[in-house]
């Protein structure tokens, strides 16, 4: 800072005040200048550190939320992996039921076949024993009327042979002479005579 020479006149003093004066007023409207110039860059700077510190805290809203999303698909995944061990428990269960079944199935299915074996060979026994009691049935009731004819044959016989008898008897008893006491028996003549007294005679 220049310093004032009193032997100056006023009115130099007063215009070299006056220059100095401006020359701060230059140098202030200069700092002030900058100082504008550093408020509005601070100015812009703390907008953008506000937007950026809105957009941080969106971010961080969108992060905090997108975690509890994360641990909601965990818990979700670990469901899903209780779930899935779960239903492969019961898939192999079910196979294995299912397997049984099958062998089940095969076990019967073939006892079926042994039983329609057996029943196809009771069903031929049955027939072959059905149709040899019909050939019995067939042979006994032939043989029934073979005896019934020669029963009805020899019962024939026998009324025709009493029948016989009894005409002979008659014959005899029409040309026997009366025998009385002391009398021999007469036989009638040959050619008179019954055909069994002839044979009998002979």
């Amino acid at each position: 800072m220049s310093t004032v020479n009193p032997q100056q006149p006023l009115d130099s003093r007063l215009l070299s005040a006056m220059k100095r004066l401006r020359l701060e007023n230059i140098n202030l409207q200069r700092q002030m200048r900058t100082l504008q110039t550093d408020c509005d860059v601070a100015s812009t700077e703390a907008n953008e550190s506000g937007s950026r510190k809105r957009q941080l805290e969106v971010q961080l809203t969108q992060a905090e939320k997108q975690l509890r999303e994360v641990e909601a698909m965990k818990l979700q995944l670990e469901t899903l992996e209780s779930e899935k061990q779960l239903w492969e428990g019961q898939r192999d269960a079910v196979a294995g039921l299912a397997q049984r079944q099958a062998q089940e199935i095969q076990e019967m299915a073939m006892l079926l076949a042994q039983r329609d074996e057996q029943i196809l060979a009771l069903q031929q026994a049955n027939q072959a024993g059905s149709q040899e009691l019909e050939r019995v049935k067939q042979q006994a009731r032939q043989v029934i009327v073979q005896h019934y004819q020669a029963m009805k044959t020899a019962q024939e016989q026998a009324q025709q042979a009493f029948e016989e008898v009894r005409r002979n008897k008659s014959q005899l008893d029409a040309i026997r002479a009366p025998m009385g006491s002391g009398r021999r028996k007469v036989l009638p003549p040959r050619s008179l005579r019954p055909m069994s007294l002839q044979q009998g005679a002979n």
